[in-house]
């Protein structure tokens, strides 16, 4: 009867030995027996730190034969290993560095530093990682949007360009994580930010009359183009 539940998995844990032939862990069944096409899960002892498993299943079929209630297996699965590593070790903290926005000298007495570059203007920022596992780099500036870059394999270093937005002390704040989802402890890179280069022209459309606005800053006065006006409510 395919409606009763006599089916569970079987699983046996190994543990990828180099030097001999892998022991075996442990073994063991869901409790419960279920219909064919339903997932069963058997939970592990728990497992070491930097080691590698691999594990294989079976099907365990209940039946019952003259009031007698046993079971029989299939073979066990020979296609491929299904292995897994287990990594529960955080990431070494991260390094920034910048040849465009040097970090300031002292964290401790960052306002001290020298600034460099300009509100708006862009410069390179390296960020490196401190473990050979990193797959994923998250940073924020000044404590506005993360923004996160992820690698399909362990990438030691990438590069973003970011323009600061904020005149005088800048914070960018960096963490990394590897492919099992560890995360390093955040680093913060300190660095000054210059006023920024003045403008070379600037219209203040402030006149009121006539049909050319006046340049403040350089020698280049801008013409209206014919018919232009002027009124209280806009320029």
């Amino acid at each position: 009867d395919g409606s009763q539940s006599t089916l569970r998995p079987n699983f046996e844990l190994y543990r990828f030995d180099p030097d001999i032939p892998d022991p075996k862990v442990a073994s063991g069944s869901p409790s419960a027996w279920t219909t064919s096409g339903h997932a069963g899960t058997w939970t592990t002892p728990t497992l070491q730190n930097g080691q590698t498993y691999w594990f294989r299943a079976r099907t365990e079929y209940k039946y019952t034969f003259d009031g007698v209630t046993a079971s029989m297996s299939s073979g066990w699965t020979t296609t491929g290993v299904c292995a897994f590593h287990i990594d529960t070790g955080k990431p070494l903290p991260p390094t920034v560095t910048s040849t465009a926005y040097p970090e300031c000298a002292s964290p401790d007495d960052p306002d001290t530093c020298t600034a460099y570059g300009g509100v708006g203007a862009p410069g390179a920022f390296t960020l490196t990682a401190g473990s050979s596992d990193v797959v994923k780099y998250s940073y924020l500036l000044n404590g506005g949007a993360l923004v996160t870059k992820s690698f399909a394999s362990p990438t030691a270093s990438t590069a973003v360009t970011l323009a600061p937005n904020a005149l005088g002390l800048n914070a960018l704040t960096v963490q990394t994580a590897d492919a099992a989802g560890n995360t390093s402890t955040s680093v913060t890179y300190f660095f000054r930010v210059a006023p920024g280069t003045p403008a070379v022209d600037h219209w203040a459309f402030d006149e009121g009359t006539g049909t050319s606005a006046a340049d403040s800053a350089g020698t280049h006065p801008a013409a209206l183009s014919t018919g232009a006006g002027w009124s209280d409510l806009a320029r």
